[in-house]
């Protein structure tokens, strides 16, 4: 899966409430039983994980590398 990061998700926090899903602006995020999960390219926008305490991003590049993107 292309992208800048991984999404992950905590299930034990994860109650599946969809609101991720709903804020992504790239349709990287679903819910499947229950839990978030990701299903599409992530590019960094952050605001699933400003949103809710079960998801982290981590970045699949370097902080160099994103910067040579701009």
């Amino acid at each position: 899966m292309k992208g800048f990061a991984r999404v992950v998700v905590d299930p034990v926090k994860c109650d599946g409430c969809g609101k991720c899903v709903e804020l992504c602006p790239f349709y990287s995020l679903e819910i499947k039983d229950g839990r978030a999960f990701q299903s599409g390219p992530c590019f960094l926008c952050g605001g699933c994980e400003a949103l809710c305490e079960a998801i982290r991003l981590e970045p699949l590049l370097e902080v160099r590398e994103l910067r040579s993107l701009r």
